[in-house]
C-alpha cells in the first residue's frame, strides 16, 4: 500500500484547477512505468528527478476527489510492481 502523504496545493492551470503533486519512487527503474500508467489516465507527469515526477492530474478538481483518485493509482501500481513504493512529498 502506498504511503501518502498529502503536498500539493491546488494550483490554477488555465481555467481549470489541477492538483499537482510530487511523487517519490524508492526504486528508479519504475519511474518511467509509473509516468507511463499516469499517463494513459489524463495526467499531465513529468520526470524531475531520478527517483521523482511532478504530477498535475486531468481530472476534474472537486474538494479531495484528484487526491483521491491518485492514491489509488499508486496503489495499483505497488501491487503491481511487488516491493515499489510511491511516497508524496508533504
Amino acid at each position: 500500500m502506498a504511503t501518502v502523504r498529502y503536498a500539493a496545493t491546488l494550483r490554477q492551470l488555465g481555467a481549470a484547477s489541477a492538483a499537482v503533486t510530487t511523487v517519490h519512487l524508492n526504486h528508479p527503474d519504475l519511474v518511467d512505468d509509473l509516468v507511463e500508467l499516469l499517463r494513459g489516465s489524463a495526467c499531465v507527469v513529468d520526470r524531475i528527478g531520478p527517483r521523482s515526477v511532478e504530477i498535475r492530474s486531468g481530472w476534474p478538481v472537486r474538494d479531495d476527489a484528484a487526491g483521491y483518485e491518485l492514491d489509488g493509482y499508486l496503489r495499483v501500481f505497488e501491487a503491481m510492481h511487488p516491493g515499489a513504493r510511491a511516497t508524496r512529498d508533504c
